[in-house]
This record gives structure tokens, C-alpha cells and sequence, in this order.
């Protein structure tokens, strides 16, 4: 995906709009990954799937670990959830690896670093490590600078600086009635004339 409004539109917004609706209901997904996406192609746009490991925050009195036993998606998780404490916050950050992941055509996050899961986990915990978006699209005209932003939000080590599921909405929304109206918004000019 190379087009900012098509992603936006097709990938993202429909993805923070199902996690809003989950954070609504007072539903921590707590797996948020590619894996946990199925392509709508009647609507044509991402589903947020895969509540298997999803647990109310209600209920969080009570224990909020993972079966030991559950396919965690290690490679997407927040740091905290390393830690075996999930939140919505920690959602978050797995949204961001997972648009990661989609922008990158695929590629595994951290995948490229030539790392095992287990040194992977161990970066992100002590916060040396971070998802990224792909170098190509932080060229100057790639994507704008706002989701470049946002995303970066979206991804802070500590959980207290990432936005809500509400306001990466509220967010997205407007920049796809900029981007609507303004194919270049948020694009950065380029300082050389090429």
C-alpha cells in the first residue's frame, strides 16, 4: 500500500475503529496483530479478528495474565505487555506494528535486524526497541507527516503518551478529509529541486 488515502481508508481507519468499538465495550483485544486482521473484500477494508485471547477490563480485579499456554503475538507487543500487564494502551502499540507490518509489505516486525523473538522482546521491554514504519515511506512525499506523527505516538515506550483508540480515530479522520481534498497534505516540500 503506497497511497496514504487508500491505506487510511482501507487499513487503518476501519482497524482503530474496531479497536475504539472493543475499548467501548470495555474489551482489551491483547493480541492485535496482522494475524488478528481478515481482509473484508465485500467492503473492502481490514477486520480487527481474533478474540481468542481478548479480556474484559471490567473483570480487571481479577487476573489479567495469558494462558501460558496461548500463541502470544510476541513480536507486537507493548512493553508493559511484555511485562504481563495489558491495557488499551498496549492495543495500541500493537495496531501501530501491525500497520507496520502491512505498509512493509508483510515483512515480520524487526525482521530486517537479524534478531531472535526472544532478543526482540528483551529491546522492546527495556524500551531500545520500537516499531517502525518502513524507510521508504519517510522520504519526504511518501506519507504525511501527520500518521508519521501519529504513528510515532503510537508507539511511545511508556504507555501514559500513547493516544487512545478514540483519538488515533478522531485523528485519522481528519487526515482523510485533508488527504480528500488535498492529495499532498502533510507532505513535507522538498528543500532540492528533484
Amino acid at each position: 500500500v503506497r497511497d496514504p488515502l487508500k491505506f487510511i481508508r482501507e487499513v487503518a481507519l476501519p482497524s482503530a475503529r474496531g479497536l475504539a468499538h472493543l475499548h467501548r465495550c470495555k474489551i482489551l483485544h491483547r493480541s492485535v496483530s496482522c494475524e488478528a486482521m481478515t481482509w473484508d473484500s465485500q467492503r473492502q477494508h481490514a477486520l480487527l479478528t481474533d478474540f481468542r485471547l481478548a479480556h474484559s477490563t471490567e473483570r480487571m480485579g481479577r487476573p489479567n495474565s495469558v494462558d501460558p499456554n496461548a500463541r502470544m503475538p510476541v513480536r507486537y507487543l507493548a512493553p508493559e505487555a511484555i511485562a504481563g500487564n495489558f491495557s488499551e494502551k498496549a492495543d495500541i502499540w500493537g495496531l501501530a506494528t501491525a500497520w507496520s507490518q502491512v505498509l512493509s509489505q508483510s515483512r515480520v516486525p524487526y525482521e530486517d535486524m537479524d534478531i531472535s523473538s526472544t532478543m526482540a522482546i528483551g529491546l522492546v521491554a527495556s524500551g531500545k526497541l520500537s516499531p517502525v514504519l518502513p524507510a521508504e515511506l519517510k522520504k519526504k512525499s511518501a506519507f504525511p507527516v501527520p500518521f508519521r506523527i501519529l504513528f510515532r505516538r503510537m508507539v511511545e515506550f511508556h504507555a501514559e503518551d500513547r493516544p487512545t483508540a478514540k483519538e488515533v480515530v478522531r485523528r485519522l479522520e481528519f487526515l482523510e478529509s485533508k488527504l480528500a481534498q488535498d492529495p499532498t497534505y502533510g507532505q513535507m516540500a522538498s528543500s532540492s529541486p528533484m
